[in-house]
């Protein structure tokens, strides 16, 4: 069973290297994760604002 769109929670936010040409790799452990399984998704945010959400 997948989330509800609207039952996503912030676990938290990595800043990006801004311009980078090079191949960068982030992560973000959760802390707190919720009993059973877990489902994460990205948002990406440009400099310029423009949003990207995987799914």
């Amino acid at each position: 069973m997948k989330p509800l769109e609207d039952s996503w929670l912030n676990i938290g936010k990595v800043k990006g290297m801004d311009n980078s040409t090079t191949i960068n790799e982030y992560s973000l452990p959760d802390k707190k994760p919720l009993q059973g399984y877990n489902y994460y998704r990205l948002k990406f945010v440009d400099a310029d604002g423009g949003r990207l959400i995987a799914k």
